[in-house]
């Protein structure tokens, strides 16, 4: 559990030591053999799975030498078959830690078993077409990496290098290691591999995620415009961009649809599982005591902040409609 700890700590780093480095390479190493067990276990199964970023993105933008550690397991599998995926990381030792948490806006589903990580994905952060679509879209047509002493299937090129903006469009400025794979891939990636990746996004309406995410760097920004790529990001990207505590849940709302499923929302939001507040709250985690007084502070929290993320809601609503 320290390496991991240590390894997600040092991650986003551009120049570790020497010791550091070899510490995340070992650790990335590890990752593999976890990549590989469970590929021999949805193999058994039939289950077919696609590796996101890791050794993937590793291997195509950083063979100049740089190390680029991963410290967990991203897959995304086909929603079909999510239940029995879900059911064979169950049978491996896993836990789910996300779904007990029941938020509205948990995008990933990650699974823990002691230091291993697994993320379990239908879909990716930006898109907005319906899981299946882009399982069909992405499962289509894929490259293979020898993982662990395993072949398992990667996203294709155009697919990586959509993913590779997205991802920083997820994370915005505050991450470096996204930001790091978009600027290498701006530097390596040709300019038709580019294209293909717009219509790849257009094809499962990530226009706006994907030239956000291009536009946090000046080459992403004239490529974006020499792509055609709207000029208006969707509020929610902007949002994923310049965090404001409120402002994404507000959006969430506006863009659900029956009040039934509303209310849902306000009543998670107010009054969440006691998972979630052990998860979002360090007073929470001291006894009953402290999960009540966690439970008091909580609709004071969200009375705080709403104006500020009202306001900003707002804002990037306005940006979105010109």
């Amino acid at each position: 559990m320290l390496v991991a700890v240590y390894a997600a700590g040092v991650a986003s780093e551009q120049h570790a030591s020497p010791s550091a480095e070899a510490k995340l390479t070992v650790w990335s190493l590890h990752v593999d053999g976890l990549t590989a067990e469970l590929m021999r276990g949805f193999a058994e199964r039939g289950v077919p799975f696609i590796l996101l970023k890791g050794p993937a993105i590793a291997r195509w933008l950083y063979d100049d030498g740089s190390v680029r550690p991963y410290a967990d397991c991203d897959l995304l599998v086909d929603p079909r078959q999510i239940t029995a995926a879900q059911a064979i990381l169950r049978e491996r030792g896993f836990e789910d830690t996300a779904s007990p948490l029941a938020h509205p806006r948990k995008d990933s589903h990650e699974w823990q078993r002691a230091q291993h990580h697994v993320d379990l994905h239908t879909t990716l952060i930006g898109i907005r077409a319906a899981p299946q679509e882009v399982w069909d879209a992405l499962s289509s047509t894929t490259d293979s990496e020898q993982v662990g002493g395993m072949v398992v299937r990667v996203l294709d090129r155009p697919g990586r290098t959509l993913h590779v903006a997205l991802h920083a469009a997820q994370h915005g400025r505050d991450e470096e290691k996204p930001l790091e794979d978009l600027r290498r891939a701006l530097e390596l990636v040709p300019e038709q591999t580019w294209r293909d990746a717009a219509d790849l996004a257009r094809r499962l309406r990530a226009t706006e995620a994907f030239a956000t995410g291009l536009r946090l760097l000046p080459a992403g920004s004239a490529l974006a415009t020499r792509l055609d790529l709207v000029s208006a990001a969707s509020a929610e990207a902007t949002l994923r961009l310049e965090p404001v505590p409120l402002a994404l849940a507000l959006e969430h709302l506006a863009e659900t649809r029956g009040w039934r499923a509303r209310l849902d929302i306000l009543w998670r939001e107010l009054f969440p599982t006691v998972a979630f507040m052990r998860w979002w709250s360090p007073l929470a985690r001291r006894g009953r005591l402290g999960l009540i007084a966690a439970y008091c502070w909580r609709p004071l929290y969200l009375l705080l902040h709403l104006g500020p993320g009202f306001v900003a809601w707002q804002r990037a609503r306005r940006g979105a409609a010109r």
